[in-house]
């Protein structure tokens, strides 16, 4: 969902479901659903690439925590929690991140996004998955 897209000719401020609105089918030109005016595809595509790589730039920073007792990594070296010994897990779970790239891959490839399409690809070549 793009949040608070504005049409340029109208200034009607809206939300795009790439999956649910009818007037964002794909292999056809989108219009403002107010004044009909055309979108341009690249600002929207541009949008969720920025949003896919921000979340990319999350997933690899994110904090690392105790699998026993959720204590927060203190230290960069640490092997093991030193509170309880317990093994470190990341916040989020790649399978959760790869599922979140999955489902922008099936959304390029619904409407023919290729930068994004090309973009998820690599994310997910580079974590070894297929897309």
């Amino acid at each position: 969902i793009v949040q608070a897209a504005r049409c340029s000719q109208c200034h009607h401020t809206f939300d795009i479901d790439l999956l649910k609105d009818q007037w964002a089918r794909p292999n056809e030109e989108w219009g403002c659903p107010e004044c009909g005016q055309q979108l341009n595809k690249d600002v929207i595509e541009s949008y969720f690439v920025e949003r896919l790589n921000k979340e990319l730039a999350s997933y690899q920073m994110q904090d690392q925590e105790c699998k026993k007792c959720k204590g927060a990594k203190a230290t960069i070296l640490s092997a093991s929690c030193s509170r309880c010994h317990g093994t470190y897990v990341n916040v989020m779970p790649r399978e959760s991140f790869l599922a979140y790239v999955k489902s922008y891959h099936n959304i390029a490839q619904y409407h023919g996004l290729k930068w994004l399409q090309e973009t998820t690809e690599h994310v997910l070549h580079s974590s070894g998955v297929t897309a």
